[in-house]
């Protein structure tokens, strides 16, 4: 009896020692199944070659029950209209979202820098073309130049002149100023005056204001003043950029001399004409010093005419002032008749003198009364 409790053990032992083994042996052959991953997402590629293989299941389907008899032939054709249309697609989606291989994408790198490479040597050509035209013109420049200042004949001095003006070079405008100041005849000073104005920059003006002083000859001097201008870049309304001939500031000053000081009044007039091509009311300021400081009622005349075409307080104060209270009676009248033609707008009264306003004008006429 004693050895009872120690057999019971024994047997409960190997109970549990059989239904652990059991389970082990279950798990073994029965591994935890793996974590499932998410499946790949499909693209538009995946769906459209889904969409042509259908397409294609049903085109044989057709084309089958077309053979029996069973279907017309428009089912088949629509079919195939089907299959042609997805094949379609999916080759223009493959042109669009194709990338090159290694190889293209090296191929077209070494394309681009052959390119590269082709266009420097382009440019180093054209650079050595461009400095070989132009020591080839200074050349010429200097040969036409002597031909110019030395020839016996004057008509060949002249077209050595016009020679020197197609070379187009701003080299040129040293040796023509000395041709225009010195030359006997005036033909040939006239050309080179003329070569001088058609570069049209600050060279040009700064050759023309030193003539300008130097000259006798009133058509030459009016020459100079005509060609007062300068190429300039602008941009207008839509935006387009334009090359504009314009009247430079630098040349202002001189303008200014002219138009106050030159006993002729051609000069005067050219000078005056000049500045009114000039917009601001810092222009129209020297017109007034200009009127004022002029005794010739002629000129002075046509300064009016020139402020009434100004939209500015200067020049409209100016005009009021002159028809209030001016000696010349034609003065008077010109500025009544340009304030007149004024325009009629916003800016109007800020550019009348204090306390000046135009006159409304009437109310219309009432409607006739109805006849009864």
């Amino acid at each position: 009896m004693r050895g009872l409790p120690l057999r019971l053990a024994q047997i409960g032992l190997a109970a549990v020692l059989a239904v652990l083994f059991s389970t082990s042996v279950r798990a073994a052959e029965n591994p935890p199944a793996a974590p499932q991953s998410n499946p790949p997402r499909l693209t538009e590629r995946d769906y459209l070659i889904e969409e042509l293989d259908l397409a294609e299941q049903l085109l044989q389907i057709e084309q089958t029950r077309f053979d029996q008899g069973r279907s017309p032939s428009e089912k088949v054709l629509g079919a195939r209209r089907s299959v042609l249309s997805l094949k379609r697609q999916l080759a223009a989606y493959d042109e669009r979202t194709k990338r090159p291989t290694p190889e293209q994408e090296i191929e077209r790198k070494r394309r681009v820098e052959e390119d590269q490479r082709k266009a420097e040597a382009r440019k180093r050509e054209a650079d050595a073309e461009a400095e070989r035209i132009q020591a080839l013109k200074q050349e010429l420049l200097s040969v036409l130049a002597g031909i110019a200042r030395k020839d016996a004949d004057a008509q060949v001095r002249q077209t050595a002149v016009i020679s020197i003006g197609r070379l187009q070079l701003e080299a040129s405008i040293e040796p023509l100023r000395g041709i225009a100041l010195r030359d006997s005849d005036n033909n040939v000073r006239q050309a080179a005056l003329q070569n001088i104005i058609g570069f049209r920059n600050g060279a040009s003006t700064a050759a023309l204001l030193g003539l300008y002083d130097q000259l006798s000859d009133v058509n030459l001097k009016l020459a100079v003043l005509a060609g007062l201008q300068e190429h300039q870049k602008i941009t207008n309304g839509s935006g387009l950029s334009l090359t504009a001939s314009v009247v430079p500031a630098a040349a202002v000053p001189k303008l200014i001399e002219v138009a106050h000081e030159s006993p002729s009044r051609e000069l005067r007039q050219a000078a005056l004409m000049r500045l009114t091509e000039m917009p601001g009311e810092k222009t129209s300021a020297h017109l007034v010093a200009i009127y004022d400081a002029s005794s010739d009622n002629e000129f002075k005349q046509q300064i009016v005419n020139y402020l009434g075409n100004r939209p500015d307080g200067t020049a409209m104060r100016k005009l009021t002032a002159i028809a209030q209270g001016d000696p010349d009676p034609r003065a008077r009248q010109m500025a009544v008749d340009r304030i007149g033609r004024a325009p009629l707008d916003s800016n109007l009264p800020r550019m009348l003198p204090p306390g000046m306003r135009f006159p409304q004008p009437p109310p219309p006429a009432p409607p006739p009364p109805p006849r009864r």
